[in-house]
């Protein structure tokens, strides 16, 4: 009996054994697939991390060829800039359903309209030939405007400083050009949305744009957007940064703008407290110079470098002559300081223009303010608004004389070349002129509508 149950044990012994030899060889199998896993995945990791590397590399030789692209690009612009000047002097024609005295000569081999002729106040069978970057005729829609103004805007992304000035007498389409309407927007709330699609699509930046509004009222100086209304406001000084020689308002509002819509909003309750007044030339003629400041601040994501470009729209109060506006008493009063601010503009461009050694900005609040977009690398655009109306004859031909001077007017190369432009339009009208037999009528018709650099002899209009 002890015999048996020896043997018993002993089998019992082989069976646990053979189990347990069994598990061993499965636990050894694991093991050599989970070593064979380990060996696969530390292979893997040393790919991936050797992937990794090469997608670093080229993401790093990705990032520095943008950079080069950008710089390249940026040379670029600036030569382009360069080339066409750091003024630009666009026209545009107000449309009128009764009369239209202003002529667009044809001009060959021109895909745009960039001359345009006025008769002269008192021989209307003379006229006079004005040349500018580019004229707008009464048909030019707000987009046809906007696509010649946006390089300009876009300067601001990469830190420039730009002006945008609407100028023109009274009623001459000024505010519709710059605000427009909510179907018909002008060039400030398209600047602002170009401006937007243009950040939102940039990679490698962040972009921060705020709006803030200025009005300069009889040299006075005020926040639109200060929770204290304007009749309550001591007059802001502007201040000159000791660096970067920027030019502010002192304590401005500034509103965060994220969509158009915070711009139009702006744009709303700045118009709600602006000056206007009935007059004789104007309904709602505008008795302060409107400034909409858009600030845009770019960061790079990878360096961390921060840089500020400036945008400055400016609705000019309207240039008028007192007795034809009707004017008396306090409105009396505002047209003389919209027509000396208006002149110190003129002295500003024409001391840039003769190159002299000191420009009159702070003659008025308004150069003052624009002196950052006017001086130093600054671009600026000047739109010279017309009336196409017979009655207005003479205030047209001093608003184009005026926009000639700017557009003459450079602190680059491209001066030079617009001169030169300038004098051969000229000579083209004196040849005209003396070919039709009329030179003496001519110039003193000429002398008439001024000289320098408002453009050439006057022609017969059966000439052009």
């Amino acid at each position: 009996m002890r015999g048996h149950e020896l043997e018993t044990a002993l089998q019992t012994l082989r069976t646990e054994h053979a189990v347990a030899k069994a598990a061993s060889v499965e636990k050894e199998s694991q093991f050599n697939l989970l070593n064979d896993a380990l060996v696969d995945a530390t292979m893997a990791l040393t790919k991936q991390e050797a992937f990794s590397a090469t997608i670093q590399e080229q993401l790093e030789e990705a990032v520095e060829v943008a950079k080069f692209e950008r710089r390249e690009k940026k040379l670029y612009l600036n030569v382009i800039q360069e080339l066409r000047g750091d003024f630009r002097v666009f026209c545009r024609v107000r449309p009128d359903p009764k009369e239209c005295v202003l002529l667009f000569p044809s001009e060959e081999g021109k895909r745009e309209q960039s001359q345009i002729a006025c008769p002269l106040a008192h021989r209307e069978a003379l006229v006079r030939r004005f040349q500018f970057d580019r004229v707008f005729t009464p048909e030019a829609t707000q987009e046809d405007v906007f696509v010649d103004v946006e390089p300009m805007v876009m300067h601001t992304l990469d830190g420039g400083n730009v002006a945008i000035i609407a100028y023109g007498q009274t009623g001459s389409g000024k505010t519709h050009t710059m605000l427009g309407t909510d179907e018909n927007p002008g060039v400030n709330r398209r600047a602002v949305k170009a401006l937007l699609e243009t950040c939102n699509a940039t990679e490698g930046k962040t972009y921060a744009l705020s709006v803030s509004l200025v009005e300069i009222y009889i040299d006075r100086v005020s926040d639109l957007l200060s929770d204290v209304p304007v009749e309550k406001q001591k007059s802001r000084a502007i201040v000159t940064h000791p660096v970067t020689k920027a030019t502010t308002v002192s304590n401005l509002t500034e509103r965060p703008v994220a969509s158009v819509e915070d711009v139009v909003s702006a744009l709303a309750d700045g118009e709600r407290v602006r000056k206007v007044a009935d007059t004789s030339m104007n309904s709602s003629s505008s008795r302060s110079h409107l400034i909409v400041v858009v600030k845009v601040t770019s960061t790079d994501d990878m360096s961390g470098r921060t840089r500020t470009g400036k945008l400055t729209l400016v609705d000019l109060a309207g240039s008028e002559r007192c007795y034809k506006s009707g004017v008396n008493g306090t409105h009396l009063t505002e047209a003389n300081a919209i027509n000396k601010s208006l002149a110190s503009l003129g002295q500003v461009f024409q001391s840039i223009r003769s190159k002299a050694k000191h420009v009159p900005y702070r003659n008025s609040k308004l150069t003052h303010l624009l002196q950052d977009s006017l001086g130093g690398r600054g671009l600026a655009c000047l739109f010279v608004t017309l009336s196409p109306s017979k009655d207005n004859v003479q205030e047209t031909l001093g608003t184009l004389a005026f926009g000639m001077t700017v557009r003459s007017t450079s602190k680059g190369p491209a001066a030079e070349m617009k001169r030169e432009d300038v004098e051969e339009a000229g000579n083209q009208q004196r040849r005209s002129g003396s070919s039709t037999g009329g030179g003496a009528a001519a110039a003193a018709a000429a002398a008439e509508a001024g000289g320098g650099c408002s453009g050439g002899a006057a022609i017969a209009a059966a000439d052009l």
